[in-house]
C-alpha cells in the first residue's frame, strides 16, 4: 500500500504527487493479486496441499419420524469391526434445532445411553446416563464409548435420538412447525492400533479483543510456545495438535451466546469463508481455536449470565452443518465497558487452550462446581479438566491414560 503525502491543508497536490499516483496505479494494475493468493488476514504455517486427506465419509443411516414427545423411532446400525460408534444427529428441516441421543444399546441389551430419568438429565448433558451425551445446538456429534475402560462395541447397535426445546432442553412436544424427523448419520473410523500417531489440525483465529491482535508475526511467540507445551502433555497418547494457519479478522465484541442459540458463533464461523485461499484443508477437517474478546453466555431457562474463560459448543465438538457452530473459544477480556485485553503468558494460554481442547475431543470436567465427577476411573479434582483449571498448578500431570484414550476416538484425529 502506498502512502501519499499531501501539502499543508491536505488538498493541494504538486505535479510530483500526481506523477507518483499514476505510477502507483499502473504498477498495481500490472501485478494485481490472483484469486488464488491469500487474503491479508491469512497466515499459512504449513503447506496444506502436502497433507494427506483424511479418511471417513458421513453416511446417512436413517431419517426416523418423531413421536409426540420428540423421540425418534429406533434405528439399527452396523458397526462392522470398529471399536467405536461415531454418530451425527441433526434436523434436516431446521438447521437450528437442538438434539440429543435419547438411548443407545448394543445387541446384548447393554445400555450405553439411557433416557432421562432426573431433572438434571435435561441440562446440557445427561448426568445419569451410563455414558454422557450432550445437547447439540444445530446438531450434535457423538463418539461412543466416552468412558474408559470401554465396553465392547457389538456388530449391531440400537439408537434413538430426540429433539429438545432449545430454550429449556426439555422434550420438544408436538407443535406447529416442529420438525417431524431427525437425520442420523454414521462415520466408520479407520482401524488404528494403540501406538498409531494421530494429529488434530487446528487454525487460530485472532479477534480484536485478544492481546495478540496487535502481534502481526506469522506465529506469535506465546501461541507457538503454548502449542509446544500442549503437545508435551498429548505425547503420551501419541497425539499432537498441528496448527495449519492463523487468521486475523474482525468480529462482534462481546460475543453474545445463549443456551440453545449459538447464532453468534455460527456467524463468525461462516465469516471465515471470506478469509481463505485455494488449497487449504476444508473446514470439516480443521478445528478453529478462536482468541476472542468478551464472551457473554446467558442461560435462557435460568436467566443467569456468565462470562466464561473458555467455551465449546458441544462435547465432543465437530462440524454439524456448513453453517453450524463449532470450535474452541477463549475470552480475551472482561465484559466491563472499555476493559483491556488480558495479557497471558504462554503457560496460561496453554492451560486455557488445553482445557477447551479436551472438551472438544470428548472430555467432561473431572469435577463440576456441584461435586459431580466424570466417568473416568483415573481422574481427580487435581486435573487440567477441573471445572476451574486455575486451581491446578501449571498443566498439572497432563492428561490421564483414560482421558487420552477417549480423545483418540474423535473423528477429527488424522492418523499417520
Amino acid at each position: 500500500m502506498f502512502g501519499l503525502s499531501s501539502d499543508g491543508d491536505g488538498t493541494k497536490w504538486t505535479v510530483w504527487n500526481w506523477l507518483l499516483l499514476g505510477v502507483a496505479l499502473l504498477t498495481s494494475a500490472g501485478c494485481s493479486p490472483s484469486s488464488s493468493e491469500r487474503p491479508m488476514c491469512y497466515q499459512s504455517l504449513v503447506t496444506e496441499s502436502a497433507l494427506s486427506a483424511g479418511s471417513g465419509v458421513w453416511q446417512t443411516i436413517a431419517e426416523p419420524l418423531l413421536d409426540a414427545e420428540g423421540v425418534s423411532e429406533e434405528v439399527q446400525l452396523s458397526t462392522g469391526s470398529s471399536d467405536s460408534v461415531v454418530l451425527r444427529v441433526s434436523a434436516p428441516q431446521d438447521a437450528k434445532a437442538c438434539v440429543q441421543l435419547h438411548s443407545v444399546s448394543d445387541e446384548n441389551g447393554v445400555a450405553w445411553v439411557t433416557p432421562p430419568t432426573l431433572i438434571a438429565d435435561y441440562g446440557s448433558y445427561c448426568q445419569s446416563c451410563p455414558q454422557r451425551v450432550s445437547v447439540g445446538v444445530g446438531g450434535g456429534v457423538y463418539v461412543l464409548p466416552s468412558i474408559d475402560p470401554a465396553p465392547t462395541v457389538t456388530g449391531t447397535m440400537r439408537v434413538r435420538a430426540a429433539l429438545r426445546d432449545c430454550a429449556t432442553f426439555l422434550p420438544y412436544r408436538s407443535a406447529a412447525g416442529r420438525p417431524d424427523r431427525l437425520r442420523i448419520e454414521q462415520l466408520v473410523p479407520p482401524a488404528v492400533n494403540r501406538t498409531s500417531r494421530g494429529e488434530i489440525w487446528i487454525e487460530f483465529v485472532i479477534l480484536p479483543g485478544s492481546f495478540l491482535s496487535g502481534d502481526e508475526s506469522a506465529f506469535p511467540t506465546p501461541l507457538r510456545e503454548a502449542v509446544d507445551q500442549i503437545n508435551t502433555i498429548l505425547s503420551p497418547g501419541s497425539l499432537a495438535m498441528t496448527p495449519l494457519r492463523i487468521r486475523r479478522t474482525a468480529s462482534a465484541d462481546p460475543l453474545e451466546l445463549k443456551s440453545g442459540d449459538l447464532s453468534a458463533i455460527a456467524s463468525l464461523v461462516d465469516s471465515l469463508k471470506s478469509c481463505q485461499h485455494n488449497g487449504e484443508r476444508p473446514r470439516s477437517q480443521v478445528l478453529p481455536i478462536v482468541l476472542a474478546g468478551c464472551i457473554r453466555n446467558q442461560s435462557q431457562s435460568l436467566m443467569i449470565t456468565s462470562e466464561p474463560e473458555g467455551y465449546v459448543a458441544h462435547i465432543p465438538d465437530g462440524v454439524i452443518t456448513e453453517q453450524g457452530p463449532y470450535g474452541v473459544y477463549l475470552s480475551g477480556r472482561t465484559c466491563r465497558e472499555n476493559s483491556t485485553p488480558f495479557v497471558l503468558t504462554s503457560g496460561e494460554l496453554a492451560k486455557r487452550i488445553a482445557h477447551e481442547l479436551g472438551h472438544a475431543l470428548g472430555l467432561y470436567h473431572t469435577v463440576e462446581s456441584d461435586g459431580t465427577t466424570d466417568q473416568l476411573a483415573d481422574t481427580s479434582s487435581d486435573n487440567l479438566m477441573n471445572f476451574r483449571p486455575s486451581v491446578v498448578a501449571g498443566l498439572g500431570s497432563g492428561f490421564t491414560t483414560n482421558q487420552l484414550a477417549v480423545m483418540r476416538r474423535h473423528p477429527l484425529i488424522r492418523w499417520q
